[in-house]
């Protein structure tokens, strides 16, 4: 992954290339291929450039263009031909900042919403002395910005190192938000430092600062194609599309993780027929598998090694063991995570990983993120029934009741009642809390943490909106936040990309009607349907993925001396953000097997604690009883 940085002076200041170099040291870009500077009076731009795809190869500097505008572009733009003929670009070689340049002069901020594909951007208009900050629909590449003294500061990977962290703060909605599992919102560890939100751009011009909405996950009206081919044929064109987006013109091989679930199966069968139609330009992608073969309820031997029989390529397979977590900081010569989660056996293991996609060559990992959530991984009936009774469907509604009623073997009562309190929830505006609150936290609120001005819609949308894409708002916050953890603490060497994220593909998932996605006794009906000439049967009709649970388990029961030490003086306590002695009690009932139900719940905190002691060890950091949302960071000794 690519990175840009970059500062804005106050005005009348005038940006310094050796702070924009600084910047970039300490935002840890240490396997680029080129790097650039931009600077035009108070501006200042870096990019850092890891070359992953054949366009990327177009870029030779930050761009400038006549009117002095500058744009810093980090990512892949999939609709720059279509973008290039409507501008009349005729150059083929015009790289995708060139394109985002030109498209903003002729739309202004319009221009963000006509961009697809993976991309974070930072863009200087010389005339109306305003910097725009943009994340993609689906918040792929990460985008963070912050002040000093004045100076707005922004990159692509929160920077690491002392001078950086100890000018930052706890951010305790972060802190809370993460313990409880809840939504983050734009929030980071540090109070200081803010994301730009998925689907936004931030405008900064004039000392002031205000964020607008380029695109959002609400699908007011549903898709109506007429027939169940006509659906089918659509989802399979739109998912193909994503995948081809993806490896078409890759500059280095391409590796896709197969797990042996419908979603990663699905992309490397997908792969396969894009390789057979354009070999030149799509070779065979190559697979990574990882198997705990002591984890009895994740046994996904058989059904990759469908896939690979298939395909008759054997992909790389990872040993990984669930319970190798012991719950141990990283040691004090490597660089310490700016994000927590980040053990000294994750770090260990995803050393691991990163070795065999290295020695394979690979610099881009497809991943099936997202196609659980979007698709009907779980076979839920309530936002479909909901829908009929919003719309006055009743008879329909008692068909389909009966129907689902049937399969689950619940009573049709219960089934309307969950209903009826399904449509209250998501036009209340509250259909996606739905968080149990682990009972060791301290002053958790769960309105404190959403991000209300783009996950909840607005009294007017929710009133003119089915149910059901209501509901699609929170869980797509899910599946993005997921993949903005990710960005947080992975590697900068490798390229993530994400099919079933893909613009035009997640568009059209989110407006379709809920019973093509989900019936009784089918979950993923459509994908089913559309897939089945191309995944192999085993794996699209197998009833559920694996899971693991054994290995977390345990590795929460060996470690018990180690968590026992961890919370003896916890720095959360000193925040006042938990109860040591509930968290202790809770604890013990984990360790000993009598109540695992907040295992998931204690190792988060657990894995925070561990970041917080590593980051500002308690012997420098000064606290403050009184208000704990003044906590100063210093730096490490």
């Amino acid at each position: 992954m690519s990175l840009i940085y970059g500062i804005l002076e106050a005005e009348g200041g005038t940006a310094n290339r050796t702070r924009l170099t600084e910047l970039g040291n300490a935002s840890r870009a240490t396997h680029h291929d080129a790097h650039f500077f931009g600077l035009g009076g108070r501006i200042g731009m870096g990019h850092e450039l890891r070359r992953t795809h054949q366009r990327s190869w177009l870029i030779n500097a930050v761009f400038s263009d006549a009117q002095h505008n500058l744009v810093a572009f980090e990512g892949r733009l999939d609709n720059h031909a279509e973008l290039s003929e409507w501008l009349g670009l005729i150059d083929e070689d015009v790289s995708d900042a060139e394109i985002v340049a030109a498209t903003y002069r002729r739309l202004g901020e319009e221009c963000f919403s006509k961009l697809t594909g993976d991309w974070a951007l930072a863009l200087w208009s010389y005339a109306t002395q305003t910097l725009y900050l943009a994340r993609d629909h689906a918040g792929i590449r990460p985008l963070y910005f912050w002040e000093d003294h004045g100076t707005l500061l922004w990159s692509s990977c929160i920077p690491s190192g002392p001078d950086i962290q100890s000018t930052n703060r706890i951010c305790l909605n972060f802190a809370r938000a993460y313990l409880a599992g809840t939504r983050l919102g734009n929030h980071t560890p540090y109070k200081n430092i803010k994301a730009v939100p998925p689907g936004h751009y931030l405008r900064v011009g004039r000392g002031r600062h205000s964020f607008a909405t380029h695109w959002r996950p609400l699908a007011e009206q549903a898709l109506a194609l007429g027939s169940e081919a006509a659906y089918e044929e659509r989802f399979l064109s739109l998912l193909t599309q994503a995948v081809r987006r993806r490896t078409v013109s890759s500059s280095y091989p391409i590796a896709a993780e197969l797990s042996g679930g419908m979603d990663s199966s699905s992309i490397v069968c997908i792969a396969d027929r894009i390789t057979a139609l354009y070999p030149k330009q799509a070779p065979p992608v190559k697979t990574i598998s990882y198997f705990d073969d002591a984890e009895p309820n994740w046994d996904e031997r058989p059904y990759v090694r469908v896939v690979e029989n298939e395909r008759k390529i054997e992909g790389i397979h990872v040993a990984v063991a669930m319970d190798a977590e012991k719950f141990e900081a990283c040691p004090k010569d490597f660089a310490t995570p700016t994000w927590p989660g980040t053990t000294f056996a994750a770090f260990q293991q995803r050393q691991q990983i990163e070795r065999a996609l290295r020695e394979a060559g690979i610099r881009c990992v497809l991943s099936g993120i997202g196609g659980d959530e979007l698709l009907g991984g779980v076979p839920y009936e309530t936002p479909e029934l909901a829908d009929y009774l919003a719309n006055g469907q009743f008879s329909t509604l008692f068909s389909q009741s009966v129907q689902w009623c049937l399969h689950g073997r619940r009573p049709m009562l219960f089934s309307l009642q969950e209903t009826i309190r399904f449509v209250v929830k998501t036009y209340s505006g509250s259909g996606g809390s739905t968080y149990a609150v682990p009972p060791w936290l301290v002053g958790h609120s769960p309105g404190a943490t959403q991000a209300k001005q783009w996950v909840t819609p607005s009294l007017s949308q929710r009133i003119c909106t089915r149910p059901s894409a209501i509901a699609n708002c929170f869980t797509w916050q899910t599946v993005v936040e997921t993949v903005g953890t990710n960005a947080g603490r992975s590697s900068q060497e490798f390229d993530y990309a994400y099919p079933y994220l893909d613009k035009d593909l997640v568009t059209f998932l989110l407006s379709l009607p809920r019973e093509q996605l989900v019936r009784p006794g089918r979950r993923r009906s459509l994908m089913r349907r559309a897939l089945k000439e191309i995944v192999p049967v085993e794996i699209l009709e197998r009833r559920r993925k694996a899971y693991a649970i054994r290995g977390p388990l345990r590795s929460l029961q060996d470690s018990a001396d180690t968590l026992r030490e961890l919370f003896a003086r916890p720095l959360l306590e000193e925040l006042g953000l938990i109860d040591r002695k509930t968290l202790l009690s809770c604890m013990e009932e984990v360790i000993s097997g009598r109540n695992t139900i907040w295992w998931p719940s204690l190792t988060r905190t657990a894995m925070y604690e561990i970041w917080l002691q590593s980051l500002f060890p308690a012997s420098v950091a000064r606290f403050s009883s009184s208000a704990p949302e003044q906590l100063l960071l210093s730096s490490p000794a």
